[in-house]
């Protein structure tokens, strides 16, 4: 009796849970570019020193 409700009740349990996760995605994928980002600057920095300056990355006033 209790397997035909699990179904509907995992699905219902998941809506509630993923709902926040959701609203995040995109605040957390910005995150990710940005980090990426930065550490690809690094890297190439590290490698030719004189390009540093050029490679920083222009932060955009919200």
């Amino acid at each position: 009796m209790g397997q035909r409700l699990a179904p509907s009740l995992a699905i219902a349990f998941m809506s509630k849970v993923e709902a926040p996760v959701m609203d995040l995605r995109s605040l957390l994928y910005s995150k990710l570019v940005e980090e990426t980002q930065q550490h690809i600057v690094n890297v190439v920095s590290s490698l030719v020193p004189q390009m540093s300056k050029s490679l920083q990355p222009s932060r955009v006033e919200k």
